[in-house]
Order: structure tokens, then C-alpha cells, then sequence
């Protein structure tokens, strides 16, 4: 567990949870040195396989995580869905953003 690792004594407390919670969203949006390596690769394997590769910019890989509320109803999800496979298509397909 967490609070073994960290050295805290007992179960995690809720406070210790939201604490990590908080340091893993500041963690994760912050990229270290090897995910800029990784990135630039992706953005030239990308150039390289994209017919406009002057368009394809390094942002265009920086990952953002972010909390995400559940989704309550069916006609929530099926909107997600359609809207992630408009965002791919648009991507794989070389259509502007």
C-alpha cells in the first residue's frame, strides 16, 4: 500500500488520498526529460507518415490528465463515443483539428 511506501503509519488516511490524488494530476502534466524524448519521436514518425507534415507540432503530443466525473446515462456515453471516434478519424485521416 501507499502509506507503507511513503512511511505513514496505519491505513491511508482520506486527507493522504486527496494529497496523492492531487500530486499525481500535478505529476502526470508535468512531463519529464524522457517524455519530451518520446514525444519528438512520435511527432517525427508522424511527420513521416503524415501528408501535411509541416502541421504536425510537438503540442499536438503532450498528454493532459485530468479528473473525469462518471458518466450517469447510455445517451452520455454514446455522445463520448461518437465524439473520441470524430477525434481519432480526424487524426488518422490527416483532417485538420
Amino acid at each position: 500500500m501507499l502509506h507503507e511506501v511513503m512511511g505513514w503509519p496505519g491505513p491511508m488516511t482520506h486527507r493522504q488520498f486527496l494529497t496523492w490524488m492531487r500530486w499525481l494530476e500535478e505529476e502526470d502534466n508535468h512531463p519529464s526529460r524522457t517524455d519530451n524524448y518520446l514525444m519528438q519521436i512520435a511527432a517525427e514518425v508522424c511527420r513521416v507518415l503524415h501528408r501535411k507534415p509541416e502541421t504536425v507540432k510537438l503540442s499536438d503530443f503532450v498528454m493532459k490528465f485530468k479528473r473525469v466525473k462518471p458518466m450517469k446515462t447510455e445517451e452520455e456515453k454514446k455522445k463520448a463515443l461518437k465524439e473520441s471516434k470524430r477525434r481519432w478519424w480526424s487524426l488518422v485521416s490527416g483532417e485538420n483539428k
